[in-house]
This record gives structure tokens, C-alpha cells and sequence, in this order.
């Protein structure tokens, strides 16, 4: 199997199975309320890629990751803080489950729309290839 498929297969499956886990785990589509977040965070998820993978995110975030390669404890560190971070709000008010589910769920479609628009569509970025 070529790398170009397997990137493919990976990252449809993630996607898709993102998506099925969501709809198992809350048991409902989205509403057209949540439109507007789902295709917010969608668009903003398939920017973030394309910047990835086009190595154009500024030098301080190459840098940042380089750091955390370096210091792995530091990572782990940054990485519990930004959970405690996302999840407070939920503890805090459980009602704004919804918003979370709309954001996982716009997340994982920006996933599978960015995958088409590159790598179905148009060419797989060669800094995507040489990740695998």
C-alpha cells in the first residue's frame, strides 16, 4: 500500500470513526442551532491544517514544539494545563456539553474536509507524505 493511501485510510478513519463515537456517545444529530458552530470550528480546523502542512504557522510555534520534543516533562506539563483549562468550564456549567459536542463534531468534519480538499481533490502536501 502506498503512503499517499494509507495517509487516506488514516485519516478517513479517524475522522469517521470520531464521528461515530460521537453519535454513539450522544445519541442525536446536531441541530441547525449548531450549524453555525460546527461549520465555524470546521473552517477553522481545516485552516489549521492547511497551515500545518504547508509549514507556515509562524517560527515561535515550530520552535514551542521543538522545545517540547526536547523536554518532554514540559509537554506532559503544558498539556495537563490546557486540559484542566478546556475542561473547567464543563465542571462549571454542564449544560455547555452541547457547545463541546458541537466543537468535537465540527472538528472532526474540518478533519475529513481538509483530507478530501487535499488529498482527493488536490495533491497530498509532500510534508504530510513524509510524516508517516
Amino acid at each position: 500500500m502506498g503512503t499517499k493511501r494509507r495517509l487516506l485510510l488514516r485519516d478517513f478513519g479517524l475522522g469517521v470513526g470520531g464521528l461515530a463515537l460521537l453519535a454513539l456517545i450522544w445519541g442525536r444529530p446536531p441541530s441547525l442551532v449548531d450549524v453555525p458552530v460546527i461549520a465555524g470550528v470546521a473552517l477553522v480546523d481545516i485552516y489549521c491544517q492547511y497551515l500545518s502542512e504547508h509549514e507556515a504557522f509562524p517560527a515561535w510555534v515550530y520552535a514551542a514544539r521543538d522545545y517540547g520534543r526536547t523536554y518532554p516533562p514540559v509537554a506532559v506539563a503544558a498539556t495537563a494545563v490546557v486540559i484542566v483549562v478546556a475542561l473547567t468550564p464543563l465542571y462549571l456549567v454542564p449544560s455547555s456539553i452541547r457547545w463541546y459536542f458541537d466543537a468535537f463534531f465540527g472538528g472532526y468534519i474540518g478533519f475529513i474536509g481538509y483530507r478530501v480538499l487535499y488529498g482527493v481533490v488536490r495533491p497530498v502536501p509532500d510534508v504530510a507524505l513524509s510524516r508517516l
